[in-house]
């Protein structure tokens, strides 16, 4: 575990020099002001396992961090100190404490792994530190949103496929758009998908959230299973933020997904939730969904005006088309077409 902290820890450092040069002749950003409990440990964090996010409730702090494809911390904050466990992949588990700076601009801290010795955490154990991730005034931070989030599962099975991107096309094709922040993010398995999941709560703006993958009626496919109705449902309760979902998959919106997807949601968390009926061409998907993104992103289209536009322009987005590419059709789900009728709730039907 941690074989690289020397050398991680050593980036950071220097990280720290070159954003102290810069806030010594830049006024770009100010270091916030100090915090009392343990306020101060919240939010993201570069350190020497990986960038961390902590979320603190009271006394409380949760976080995620990235070493390993995603581990956790739990723990409190008393007297200035978190003291916390942390979850590594591979049932790897341990102890850990930080102490915040008196700028509340970075922390310093051991970690020791469980069993190898007792008693309190001192300088004998392993150093662990942090630099608060602070961003421009130019960026969303400051001037939030909107954000367009792809998560993506590798396409190739193995070498003798050539590496393929339906997000880094999104990516680079909406850098025309300044005011539009693009992240695009691999995901591998179900955890993988919440702990990425996880973070886009803490966006600060809309969030229009495209799931690029294989798929079926019961959901888009992960290494493990599949991006199902309850695992969506599970991520969108905690991601207030989320506007829409799109399925670019085959065959999602043909089933139930959708429907059960809004009928596991609170009425404050229901998203309209797009994707497509039919097994979607490589090339025919990719143009039905740059038109329909453009209607959301670009012209400011509501979700269903965006699809009925999409449809109407783009022949084989819809349910017949002349050839040669299969009609896919584009289908939305609205909040308001699951309702509660005598107890049951029921979709309607389709767009």
């Amino acid at each position: 575990m941690k074989m690289n902290a020397l050398l991680a820890l050593g980036t950071i450092l220097v990280a720290a020099a070159a954003w102290t040069s810069t806030a010594a002749n830049q006024s770009v950003v100010q270091a916030p002001p100090a915090q009392s409990g343990g306020s101060g440990f919240a939010g993201y964090w570069s350190t020497t396992f990986g960038e961390m996010l902590l979320v603190v409730d009271g006394e409380r702090v949760t976080g995620q961090y990235s070493l390993g494809g995603g581990s956790s911390v739990e723990g409190t904050v008393r007297d200035g100190v978190l003291r916390f466990r942390y979850a590594e992949p591979g049932s790897v588990t341990g102890v850990g404490e930080f102490r915040l700076s008196s700028d509340g601009l970075a922390f310093s801290g051991q970690w020791r792994q469980d069993g190898m010795r007792d008693g309190p955490l001192s300088s004998q154990d392993k150093p662990w530190h942090g630099i608060r991730q602070l961003f421009p005034t130019s960026t969303v931070a400051s001037q939030p949103g909107p954000w367009l989030v792809i998560l993506e599962p590798h396409w190739e099975q193995s070498l003798r496929d050539s590496e393929y991107s339906f997000g880094e096309m999104l990516r680079t094709y909406y850098r025309r758009l300044p005011q539009l922040q693009v992240r695009h993010r691999r995901i591998h398995d179900r955890a993988d998908f919440m702990r990425v999941g996880s973070e886009i709560g803490q966006l600060k703006g809309d969030v229009f959230l495209y799931i690029a993958s294989h798929g079926t009626h019961a959901g888009a496919a992960l290494s493990d299973g599949n991006i199902d109705a309850p695992l969506m449902a599970d991520l969108l309760s905690g991601c207030s933020n989320v506007k829409l979902v799109h399925f670019g998959s085959c065959l999602v919106a043909g089933g139930t997904v959708p429907e059960d997807i809004l009928r596991r949601l609170a009425p404050d968390r229901r998203v309209p939730i797009s994707g497509f009926k039919e097994t979607a061409d490589w090339g025919g998907s990719a143009v039905v969904d740059f038109a329909y993104l453009d209607n959301l992103l670009e012209r400011r289209m509501p979700p269903k005006d965006a699809v009925e536009a999409t449809r109407r322009n783009v022949r084989f987005a819809g349910d017949s088309a002349p050839g040669p590419v299969a009609p896919m059709g584009l289908r939305i789900v609205m909040p308001s077409d699951v309702q509660v009728e005598s107890g049951v709730m029921q979709g309607p039907g389709e767009h």
